[in-house]
């Protein structure tokens, strides 16, 4: 317990290192076209919103919307919900996966992957509160319920849901999701005899899909937006028209990364993204590798299990979204629009491969696979944890 407890107080004090510095990444989210967007919701000067989490936003900050130290409150605002995303994602894992996994995944899906670094770093919030923290919780309770826990498991994982649908923009993503689970448990169940658990995974499968569509129209203009109500709490429409066939979002709501598409990059943000793609794609291999090479010997449990087909269906999603827009859609797809799904397409990767890794570390006891992860988990993490701290 100790061990873990120092563990998660260094975890904490590297997430705020740049508050207490007052590094260039904190010039970085000042400077964001979403942090000024979200300050001017909060004092009134934007009079529109987005989507709900704006509108939370507002309320939330209605108390210091005349306070003189408003973008400093903010900043410690976004540090936070970047603390709560790390630990979320740990007790989502732990719950699901194991302790191991559970430990590897803050540091694999915040500094080795760079997905959830350049988000913050850009100041998209919303986008890592819906994706790495809404969306994560619905999927525990979904999961657990499916499994067999209780009732409340599924009214939770409906709520929280209903709010990813809702909240922001990245809710486009889950009906894709849901089909392609949904197709590969169906695969499964057939394969394993254990169809009759089709009677609780079709029903709840459907209804979100069908649900998330409608409560995520507004975004890609399958309906006419007019006003959403989360309850109760209205919001103004959208102060631009949506294409009814290729989804966009306003450039204003979306990340600026580094990129070598982009007009121009640092060679130290050239530095951090050759590192992130040689060693996650390394690091995701291997476990891939090592999983299927000993899966007859590795036991896992069910709820782990239908984890592990959720991110597996996040990574085809998400994944078949980068490669036909790199494909067919590239000239008519917003480069930030693009670059959004490639962020959380990495995310995904690192968060299953920490499962894997730990899954595997967990049962095999190999010294040699352990230091390999341990070594390439360190060497991916120091470029991002240089740019973070210095």
């Amino acid at each position: 317990m100790k061990k873990k407890l120092i563990y998660f107080l260094i975890c904490v004090v590297i997430l705020i290192m740049p508050l207490l510095t007052n590094n260039g990444i904190i010039d970085s989210i000042r400077s964001s076209a979403d942090m000024k967007a979200h300050i001017g919701v909060i004092t009134g000067e934007n009079t529109y919103t987005l989507y709900a989490g704006q509108t939370i936003l507002k309320y939330l900050f209605y108390p210091f919307a005349e306070n003189d130290n408003l973008d400093t409150i903010y900043l410690w605002f976004s540090f936070l919900i970047l603390i709560a995303c790390a630990f979320t994602l740990y007790y989502i894992v732990k719950k699901l996966v194991n302790n191991i996994s559970a430990l590897l995944v803050i540091p694999m899906a915040i500094f080795c992957s760079v997905g959830i670094f350049a988000l913050f770093t850009y100041g998209v919030i919303f986008n890592i509160v819906s994706m790495y923290i809404i969306l994560p919780l619905a999927i525990l309770f979904s999961v657990r319920w499916l499994c067999g826990k209780g009732i409340w498991n599924i009214i939770l994982g409906i709520l929280l849901f209903v709010l990813f649908g809702v909240f922001h923009a990245t809710s486009l993503y889950l009906p894709f999701i849901i089909i392609i689970a949904l197709v590969i448990y169906i695969i499964y169940a057939w394969k394993t005899h254990k169809l009759k658990t089709l009677i609780k995974v079709l029903p709840y499968s459907i209804g979100l899909v069908v649900m998330n569509i409608l409560l995520s129209s507004k975004y890609i203009g399958v309906a006419n937006y007019k006003e959403l109500s989360l309850g109760n709490i209205v919001m103004p429409s959208l102060p631009t028209v949506l294409s009814p066939s290729l989804p966009t979002v306003p450039s204003q709501s979306l990340p600026i990364i580094p990129s070598p598409s982009l007009s121009a990059v640092s060679p130290q943000s050239l530095l951090i993204i050759i590192s992130y793609l040689s060693v996650i794609v390394i690091l995701f291999a291997i476990a891939i590798y090592q999983y299927l090479k000993w899966r007859k010997e590795i036991v896992i449990g069910n709820q782990t299990r239908v984890f592990l087909l959720i991110l597996v269906s996040m990574i085809i999603a998400l994944g078949g979204g980068v490669f036909l827009i790199s494909m067919f859609w590239f000239n008519s797809v917003d480069i930030l629009w693009f670059n959004r799904i490639t962020l959380d397409l990495s995310t995904v990767i690192a968060i299953i491969t920490a499962c894997l890794a730990g899954i595997i570390i967990q049962s095999k006891k190999s010294p040699a696979f352990n230091a390999l992860i341990f070594v390439l988990l360190g060497i991916g993490v120091i470029p991002t944890l240089i740019y973070w701290l210095k």
